[in-house]
């Protein structure tokens, strides 16, 4: 089964979004692929510093699940400064509060549970 990897990175109180290329009214939380021989935290790693520009400091698995044909991970990102964001080309960020990620995002129903999961663990 195909695996992915998200990053759930919050900054007073919001979370960090991505539109995707392919589909930019659909809005959801950075990441994508594991590729083959590649470990969930590597390509978290590589997927958010080619998609925001941004360079992980810690991590830490919240929540995973299947979703359509995915193995789906996401992990708590601590980032070493937010001054170096800046999405790819092709792609706009939002800050989103924990309602609007449910609501406007690909998989609302998967980040429901995110947001479940992060409000166990939240500082």
């Amino acid at each position: 089964m195909k695996k992915a990897a998200l990053a759930l990175i919050e900054h007073d109180g919001k979370f960090l979004c991505i539109s995707r290329k392919e589909s930019p009214s659909k809005i959801g939380l950075i990441g994508g692929k594991v590729e083959k021989m590649e470990s969930l935290e590597t390509a978290l790693v590589r997927e958010v510093k080619e998609e925001v520009g941004l360079n992980i400091d810690s991590v830490k698995p919240i929540f995973s699940e299947v979703v359509e044909d995915f193995e789906v991970h996401t992990f708590l990102v601590s980032v070493k400064s937010l001054r170096d964001l800046k999405p790819e080309k092709g792609y706009r960020l939002f800050w989103l509060s924990e309602h609007e990620l449910i609501s406007k995002s690909k998989w609302p129903d998967y980040n429901l549970k995110v947001m479940k999961s992060w409000n166990k663990i939240k500082p």
